[in-house]
């Protein structure tokens, strides 16, 4: 064994490195006679020629840490190439696992058997097997699961540790779960779920994911959602209310239920009552109200129900499933027209503004509010 690490010369055996130099190394391995000198055989494989092997013998293990170049030129004329700028230690009875690392390039990935240390202290580790060799390509193996399938009969359900193919070649797949195995019997547990449930105090509602049972263990379970978690605070949502909103066309008034936000989210919205639904048409019952507001001109316009129109401190009219569109509520005000036709007899009437009716040929009178009704130009 050695009392401390040894740097190795390239004199030794006159190591010339033509070009560029290949990947970093860091492993144990074994000292072995080769053709005309010692040669460092890594038990992640490969042959080497390592300078500063001639103070070992034949069987000493020890660890070499260094850079491989493939195509370094030696009198040795044997092995996989040289180990360069090479540090010979004591090689560490750290037991040897697979590791699997990237390369100068993500695909594929690569495979050597080191320590975990060795493994870890790579640019780009990606994982570390005890025991394990690199026999196979396992590195770059599809991932196993678990495997929830049926077999000849319903129950149970039988599970398995399969790559996601695999799981779903079964005659009856179920499931595959990615990193998982088949202890405590999964695939025959209770399903999970989102339960919503009172705390101490009873805002805000907890969530939990849970099976059934344990949801409504707590003292104080509101809901169980199989297949739902807790993602967004879904126990808490805003409330949902009565929201009527005008379509393209401004009649019918349309309804809907959602969320306050959601509501006043439409082109066109005209009110959201919180715990209403739309039964009985209840957004057809809205109409144009026109009321003075601080100043007596212009008369506003809202679109609200009769009742809360009335309310208003200086309401004038409202008018059923009518809006605001066009300033109706400054328009100039209808009347009675009478007015001469082409004969003078009888006398014709249309309800129309003041300015309408005079601007017939033969106007004789216009009453403000008035109509037609039983012929009261004659």
């Amino acid at each position: 064994a050695l009392a401390s690490p040894v740097a190795a010369t390239a004199d030794e055996f006159d190591l010339i490195p033509p070009g560029p130099i290949g990947i970093g190394f860091s492993g144990c391995g074994t000292v072995v006679q080769g053709v005309e000198c010692l040669l460092f055989q890594a038990d992640s494989g490969g042959l080497f020629i390592v300078a500063g092997l001639g103070q070992f013998q034949v069987g000493d293990r020890i660890m070499v840490t260094g850079t491989i170049d493939p195509f370094c030129i030696s009198f040795c004329q044997q092995g996989n190439g040289c180990i360069l700028n090479a540090t010979i230690e004591p090689c560490d009875l750290a037991p040897l696992g697979r590791c699997c690392f990237l390369g100068f390039v993500p695909e594929p990935v690569l495979c050597l058997v080191l320590t975990e240390a060795q493994c870890l202290g790579l640019p780009a580790p990606v994982s570390w097997t005890e025991g394990e060799d690199c026999t196979g390509d396992p590195c770059n193996a599809p991932p196993l699961g678990r495997c929830c399938f049926l077999g000849i009969v319903p129950e149970p359900v039988l599970c398995a540790v399969t790559t996601e193919d695999e799981c779903f070649q079964f005659a009856a797949p179920i499931s595959w779960t990615e990193g998982e195995d088949c202890t405590g019997d999964p695939c025959n547990a209770p399903p999970l779920g989102r339960c919503c449930f009172l705390g101490i105090v009873p805002e805000p509602v907890l969530c939990a994911v849970t099976t059934e049972d344990e949801c409504f263990q707590f003292a104080a379970p509101i809901s169980w959602t199989e297949g739902e978690d807790c993602s967004g605070d879904p126990c808490n949502p805003p409330p949902l209310g009565r929201c009527c909103f005008l379509g393209i066309v401004p009649e019918p008034v349309l309804c809907a239920i959602t969320t306050e936000e959601e509501c006043f989210q439409f082109a066109a919205p005209l009110s959201w009552t919180e715990g209403e639904n739309c039964t009985g048409n209840p957004c057809n019952k809205f109409g144009r109200c026109c009321f003075l507001g601080i100043v007596p001109e212009p008369v506003l316009c809202t679109v609200t129900t009769k009742k809360k129109c009335l309310r208003f401190a200086a309401p004038i009219s409202w008018t059923a499933g009518a809006d605001c569109t066009g300033d109706p509520c400054n328009d100039p005000p209808s009347g009675r027209c009478c007015f001469l036709g082409i004969v003078p007899d009888p006398v014709l009437c249309a309800v129309t503004t003041e300015e309408e009716c005079f601007q017939f040929a033969a106007p004789v009178s216009w009453t403000e509010g008035e109509d037609c009704t039983a012929d009261p130009c004659n």
